[in-house]
């Protein structure tokens, strides 16, 4: 009795078995066509996708110094290399934590860079690390797909202690953004008064020389006049000088007339006298 019931359970499953396949066999058969349509669309798209994300040549790499810890947000920038290819997709990058030796770097997290960068251009990554803990942390992006040896460029790494918490970085944004809006609004002061200063100057200028041309014009006639005046002292000392050697050359003539007159009468008398004698 047992070993047939046993013997009836096993046709039982073989007839289930059967009939299972038969179902399936059917349901394929009728769908055939719609399944065999959508594995040749999914395979367009496949191989439409793969060409258009062909490696563009690009290749980004870590630009050197630019990493820093603002608070809880690391920051680095990457460029794609001058003379690369442009980006032909937005690629992603990896927030990293250097566990230990052992384990090496473990992946945080990962992020889009959101735009494709040209040749020579830079962008800079920021990332907050207040939601991971404290630890030592480096960037890595990753590189285009095709790119040869798939390399990932790493930031420098930084300690983050886990102290700033990303209210504490709002307030110092904050602050830092009434510096900047402080320093901005005394430069923009500084400019306008050096345009103010630039414009008086301007003006000053033309009247500065006026004035120097008219200090000169000032200048240049009172020369004139002294020399005018010195010219007609001149003149007047030459002519006293030749009415006062006329005036010395009349009394020497007159002594001179005077000495003859009287010399002619000491002669006469002399003469007179030598006659009389004679007689």
């Amino acid at each position: 009795m047992q070993r047939y019931i046993h013997y009836l359970k096993l046709i039982l499953l073989q007839l289930f078995a059967v009939y299972y396949i038969a179902i399936l066999s059917i349901g394929y058969l009728s769908g055939g066509t719609t399944t065999s349509a959508y594995f040749s669309d999914e395979l367009s798209k496949h191989l439409t996708l793969k060409s258009e994300i062909e490696w563009g040549k690009s290749s980004l790499e870590y630009v050197n110094g630019t990493t820093e810890l603002t608070c809880s947000t690391i920051s680095a920038a990457f460029r794609n290399k001058q003379g690369a290819g442009p980006m032909n997709t937005i690629l992603r990058f990896g927030i990293y934590i250097d566990k230990n030796q052992k384990e090496g770097d473990v992946l945080v997290t990962k992020d889009e860079i959101p735009k494709r960068l040209a040749p020579g251009e830079s962008y800079n990554i920021q990332y907050d690390l207040s939601k991971y803990g404290p630890g030592k942390y480096i960037i890595r992006v990753y590189q285009e797909q095709g790119h040869p040896g798939n390399s990932m460029p790493p930031s420098d790494s930084v300690q983050y202690d886990g102290k700033c918490s990303s209210v504490e970085q709002r307030i110092q944004k904050s602050s830092n953004l009434e510096d900047n809006t402080k320093n901005s609004e005394s430069t923009k002061n500084t400019k306008e008064e050096t345009k103010k200063n630039t414009v008086s100057d301007q003006v000053e200028k033309p009247i500065k020389e006026v004035d120097q041309e008219g200090n000169k014009d000032i200048s240049n006639t009172a020369n004139d006049e002294q020399e005018s005046k010195e010219e007609v002292n001149e003149e007047i000392k030459q002519k006293i000088q030749e009415e006062t050697t006329e005036e010395t050359t009349e009394e020497t003539k007159t002594e001179n007339r005077d000495k003859a007159q009287n010399q002619n009468k000491a002669n006469t008398n002399s003469y007179e006298d030598k006659g009389g004698n004679e007689n």
